[in-house]
């Protein structure tokens, strides 16, 4: 009987422990969802391996933030589409229409292939059109040469030419674009923004 009732309280701290070291669980989902707002879209779906209350929280999050240049290579495409900017633009596809939340904050950070295919119009048009409540929007286009000292540019350097329609960022309260030059001709896209 001695030894049934050791194998019982290590059960029952067994059982404590684990309720301690977990939590996290117990908080409110809003609170919960803050947090996962705070993280890369790679590292907010990480979290719904936690533990069964944080699966598809990240599907609620205010915030999405996608880094394309250290997003992991999904298994699911193959190894000849890294870099054209259809791998992550499926995956990208993927997590908007598993999203459910009230979105009002998204981060892109992209290659320039992204732009030669029109991936990124189609993106941004896409987010725009389905999350109405979406306030502020950052781009950053990665620079994969050094940034050029004028009057001198690299060899094949270019400016890259957005085709937004015109007004599509009307909505906004806040744009920020890093590491892009506009032409005037897209001017139009960028009107009404922030009183703009």
């Amino acid at each position: 009987m001695a030894g049934e009732t050791k194998i019982m309280r290590k059960e029952e701290d067994e059982i404590s422990h684990d309720a301690l070291s977990d939590r996290l669980s117990y908080l409110p989902n809003e609170l919960l969802t803050m947090v996962i707002s705070s993280l890369s879209i790679t590292e907010a779906t990480r979290t719904s391996t936690l533990a069964k209350s944080w699966q598809g929280l990240w599907r609620h999050a205010k915030c999405l933030e996608f880094d394309e240049t250290t997003m992991p290579r999904p298994s699911i495409l193959s190894e000849r589409q890294l870099g054209t900017g259809s791998l992550y633009g499926t995956v990208i596809g993927m997590v908007f229409n598993g999203y459910v939340g009230d979105l009002t904050s998204v981060s892109f950070k992209h290659f320039p292939k992204s732009i030669d295919v029109g991936e990124l119009e189609f993106r941004i048009d896409f987010v725009l059109n389905k999350f109405k409540k979406i306030k502020f929007w950052s781009l950053e286009c990665e620079r994969l040469v050094a940034k050029p000292k004028p009057p001198f540019f690299p060899k094949g350097s270019r400016t890259i030419k957005f085709n937004f329609r015109p007004m599509i960022f009307s909505n906004l309260n806040s744009l920020e674009l890093t590491n892009y030059t506009i032409a005037t001709s897209t001017l139009e896209a960028f009107k009404g923004v922030a009183g703009n």
